[in-house]
């Protein structure tokens, strides 16, 4: 498990990054640029929406979606509000 704490060397880059929040964070699947700023108001919304459902922090929390930026964003939300992301991923059509 890597060390995420802003003291750590990994930590410090994100950091880094989240204060350029114009630059290209991740490109989802559609090709979609997502900036760190989008990345981290998505991310936000989706711990203020848990919260408001009274997730609390050591709930589990399953996340059915496909693969893409949102689901990051809402994986990184359920983390953010204390909570244990379950991810089920859909079957894939053939």
């Amino acid at each position: 498990m890597p060390d995420l704490s802003p003291g750590s060397s990994f930590g410090r880059r994100l950091v880094e990054r989240w204060h350029a929040p114009d630059r290209i964070a991740i490109v989802d699947v559609d090709g979609t640029g997502w900036t760190f700023g989008r990345l981290a108001a998505s991310i936000t919304a989706a711990a203020s929406a848990l919260q408001e459902l009274s997730v609390a922090p050591g709930d589990r929390v399953a996340l059915a979606r496909g693969k893409g930026a949102g689901t990051l964003a809402v994986f990184f939300g359920i983390l953010a509000c204390g909570a244990v992301a379950v991810p089920i991923w859909p079957v894939m059509s053939t």
